[in-house]
C-alpha cells in the first residue's frame, strides 16, 4: 500500500501549486472562488501569480498528500499539514523510511508545510506558487518527521508459514515436490508420515 502512495505522489510531479486545492484543475472561475474564500494575498505575489497554473492539475502541500490518501481509501476528509502530522507516529530523522511525511513547523510547534519523503534525502513536495510539485533535496527547514499509521499494518508470516524450497526435482511425496515452496508446518507433517509409514514397515 505505502508503494502505491509513493507512485501517486510522483505521478503528480509537475503539477501546479495553488493554495486550497486538491487535485483540482485550475480555471479562472475556480481561481475567483479560491481568492474570495481565502484572500488574495494566497495568490497574487511581485511578478507571479496563481493564474500561471491555469489549466493545471494543481494541489496544495497538504492537498497532494490528501489526495493521494484518498485515492487508496485511506482517509475521507480533508487535512492541513498539522491535520496530517496528527495521523502520524513521529519518527527521528534518522530513522525516516520511503513514505515518511517530513514538515516546516513555526515556534510554537504547529507544522505549516509538509512533503513525502522518497529516500536519499529526497522528497516530494508541493512547494508553492512559484514551483509546483516538485522532487527537491529534505531542506533544514524540514525539522519534524511522521510516520502515518493510516497504512495496513504489513503481517509477517508465522514462523510454520514461511516458504522454504528444497533441491531435489525428483521426490514428490503426497503430488509435492521437494523443489516446491511448502511451509515449514507442511514439511513437518509430511515427515510425521513419512515417520508413521516407517514404524508400520517396521512391525
Amino acid at each position: 500500500m505505502k508503494n502505491k502512495f509513493i507512485e501517486l505522489i510522483k505521478s503528480k510531479l509537475g503539477c501546479g501549486y495553488v493554495y486550497g486545492t486538491q487535485g483540482e484543475v485550475m480555471t479562472k472561475g475556480l481561481l475567483n472562488t479560491l481568492v474570495n474564500r481565502f484572500g488574495r494575498s494566497h495568490y497574487y505575489f511581485d511578478g507571479y501569480s496563481a493564474e500561471k497554473w491555469l489549466g493545471k492539475q494543481c494541489f496544495d502541500c497538504s492537498g497532494l498528500i490528501v489526495w493521494a490518501l484518498e485515492q487508496l481509501g485511506l482517509i475521507r476528509t480533508d487535512l492541513t499539514a498539522d491535520g496530517l502530522y496528527q495521523l502520524c507516529e513521529p519518527v527521528q530523522k534518522s530513522k525516516l523510511e520511503v513514505g515518511d511525511l517530513v514538515f516546516y513547523q513555526n515556534s510554537n510547534g504547529y507544522k505549516n508545510h509538509v512533503g513525502v519523503y522518497i529516500g536519499n534525502g529526497r522528497v516530494i513536495h508541493a512547494r508553492g506558487t512559484a514551483y509546483g510539485v516538485v522532487e527537491t533535496e529534505m531542506f533544514n527547514n524540514f525539522t519534524a518527521f511522521g510516520r502515518l499509521k493510516v497504512f495496513p499494518q504489513e503481517q509477517k508470516p508465522h514462523w510454520g508459514e514461511e516458504p522454504y524450497s528444497y533441491l531435489s526435482a525428483r521426490i514428490v511425496i503426497h503430488e509435492k515436490r521437494f523443489d516446491d515452496k511448502i511451509s515449514r508446518a507442511e514439511t513437518f507433517a509430511l515427515l510425521a508420515q513419512l515417520q508413521s509409514q516407517i514404524d508400520e514397515l517396521k512391525k
